[in-house]
């Protein structure tokens, strides 16, 4: 019956490779904020403008959010569903 272990990487290689993502991903949600406000005032404020931005920015919303949301699944994927699984931390769905 052969074991198999799994080799633990070093703290600092688990810092440098989530420190920046976790941060990156707190600082996108404050811009998404900011993004949030301006496409509300931006539809408060110009309401006679063409149809063709309006759309523009609503899509540009649309994605801004899907993105914020493929972000925070991943995140989720690598620190909950294969917590201490380190081999997973590099693939993607």
């Amino acid at each position: 019956m052969a074991t198999t272990t799994m080799v633990i990487p070093a703290e600092a290689t688990i810092q440098a490779t989530f420190g920046p993502f976790v941060t990156g991903i707190m600082l996108q949600m404050m811009l998404m904020g900011v993004i949030v406000i301006q496409t509300y005032d931006y539809y408060r404020v110009f309401v006679n403008d063409p149809l063709r931005y309006k759309l523009l920015v609503l899509v540009l919303g649309a994605i801004s959010s899907l993105q914020c949301t493929m972000d925070y699944c991943q995140l989720y994927r690598c620190t909950v569903i294969f917590y201490g699984n380190f081999d997973k931390f590099d693939d993607t769905d």
